[in-house]
């Protein structure tokens, strides 16, 4: 996606966050902002809008992202630290890789 793509969508994103009232779908439109916002090099916006989420049924997909931000800031102790609280969560074989990697 290019820049203009990407704007759009983070537009839209932002239009569907204010619609939505079910914490589900509030969760899936908020982390993908988050990943949008990331892309365009907004790191800080994109860790902000992970912190929106309050449903636990998210915090495991929460944290990973946060990870993955953190890791392209040039984190990784606090990449680390997220992957690990999101496998605290729950089991992913993808977390666990990235956890993985940081340690070589």
């Amino acid at each position: 996606m290019n820049k203009v793509e990407l704007d759009r969508a983070r537009e839209q994103l932002q239009t569907a966050q204010q619609a939505v009232s079910d914490d589900v779908l509030y969760g899936l439109v908020t982390t993908r902002l988050a990943r949008v916002e990331a892309e365009l090099g907004h790191y800080d916006a994109a860790l902000s809008e992970l912190k929106k989420i309050t449903a636990s049924s998210w915090i495991a997909k929460v944290q990973e992202i946060r990870g993955d931000i953190l890791l392209r800031q040039g984190d990784s102790n606090a990449a680390r630290g997220a992957y690990a609280a999101s496998l605290e969560a729950a089991d992913s074989p993808t977390v666990t890789m990235k956890l993985n990697n940081l340690s070589q």
